[in-house]
C-alpha cells in the first residue's frame, strides 16, 4: 500500500469512531483498535534509532499528539528526528493541536490529520 493510500485508509478508519482526546495512551489504544478493525497492518512503539515513533504503517511513521501536551516546536523537532531514519518514507502527525507542519521534513512528505470536535 502506498503512502497516500495508507493515509486515506487511516482517515476512513476514524470515521464514526469516538477517539479519546484527553489521554494520549488511550488515544493510541483507540487508534490501534481502528487499525485492527480496518485491517491496517501496523507496528506500535517502533524504535527508529533516534527515537520511538507511535506507529509505523509500512514506511509511514505516525506520531500522535493531543492538545496541550507539547509545544509546536518540540513536536516538529520530534518529527524531524524520525524523518532521519532510512525506514521512514513519510510522516503523519495525528493530533488535536491547532498546528501546521511543512509539506516535507528532510525531503520526506509530511502529512497532518487533525482530530476534531466529534471526538471525545
Amino acid at each position: 500500500m502506498d503512502i497516500v493510500e495508507a493515509i486515506k485508509k487511516i482517515q476512513l478508519a476514524f470515521i464514526g469512531r469516538r477517539l479519546n482526546l484527553q489521554d494520549e495512551k488511550r488515544l493510541q489504544s483507540d487508534i490501534s483498535t481502528a487499525f485492527d478493525l480496518h485491517n491496517i497492518p501496523y507496528t506500535r512503539e517502533e524504535p527508529l534509532g533516534n527515537g520511538v515513533v507511535d506507529f509505523m504503517v509500512g514506511g509511514l511513521a505516525i506520531e500522535v499528539k493531543i492538545r496541550g501536551r507539547a509545544s509546536a516546536m518540540s513536536i516538529y523537532r520530534q518529527l524531524e528526528r524520525y524523518s532521519q531514519s532510512d525506514r521512514v518514507e513519510a510522516i503523519l502527525l495525528i493530533t488535536s493541536h491547532t498546528i501546521s507542519i511543512p509539506e516535507t521534513i528532510n525531503n520526506k512528505p509530511a502529512y497532518l490529520l487533525r482530530l476534531g470536535r466529534t471526538q471525545i
